[in-house]
């Protein structure tokens, strides 16, 4: 529970810093983000830090199942050198180590119904990706990054990697997956949260 509540108030405090406030209390945020950032980063390192997370996989599946960091390390890893772009102008190169996401999804069995795969958080944040994009070869659960486990700031302890689509896409802190048929009764029905910030549902590249 201790990693939810820290990792819950960075990703609170990241969002809070990406553009919701562009007054003159944005500066002020941004320093917050960076000591909440610098603290997680320490304790982070804490052995046995994510023991108890579990990534769950609810909705339209036959098999609704649970998966600790270690069983999901445990599963056909795959690295890929990728490109990420920011919608706000930045971008980097690194490689990322993790599951495809289409193992994970063949293991629960995606029932024929299901046309989404709606990721949640630590907090109120979601987003969702239609199962074309959710099956491809470079969309996985990354647990790694440039050859060590995955840091706070980047989403620690699994995020979804989307190279296709803006990094926002890639959402962070995962803690829940769910199949759907429709994301119209999910959030306010349009896909994910993005769009309440300005940004769309889709962000190919």
């Amino acid at each position: 529970m201790f990693q939810l509540v820290v990792l819950g108030a960075w990703s609170i405090v990241a969002r809070l810093s990406s553009g919701i406030f562009a007054d003159r209390h944005q500066g002020l945020v941004w320093l917050l983000a960076l000591a909440v950032n610098i603290t997680v980063f320490s304790l982070i390192g804490i052995p046995g830090c994510f023991l108890d997370w579990r990534l769950m996989i609810d909705g339209l599946v036959a098999r609704p199942s649970t998966f600790s960091l270690d069983e999901i390390k445990r599963m056909p890893a795959r690295s890929q050198i990728t490109h990420q772009a920011c919608e706000e102008g930045w971008s980097f190169i690194a490689e990322w180590t993790g599951v495809p996401l289409s193992y994970v999804m063949n293991l629960v069995g995606v029932s024929e119904k299901a046309k989404f795969v709606v990721f949640y958080p630590f907090d109120e944040s979601w987003d969702s990706l239609d199962l074309g994009d959710a099956y491809h070869a470079q969309t996985f659960l990354a647990y790694n990054l440039n050859g060590k486990d995955l840091p706070a700031d980047h989403g620690a302890p699994l995020r979804v990697r989307v190279a296709r689509q803006l990094g926002y896409k890639s959402v962070k802190y995962l803690h829940k997956l769910t199949l759907a048929d429709s994301v119209k009764n999910v959030g306010d029905g349009r896909g994910s949260a993005s769009p309440s910030y300005g940004y769309s549902w889709y962000a190919g590249i």
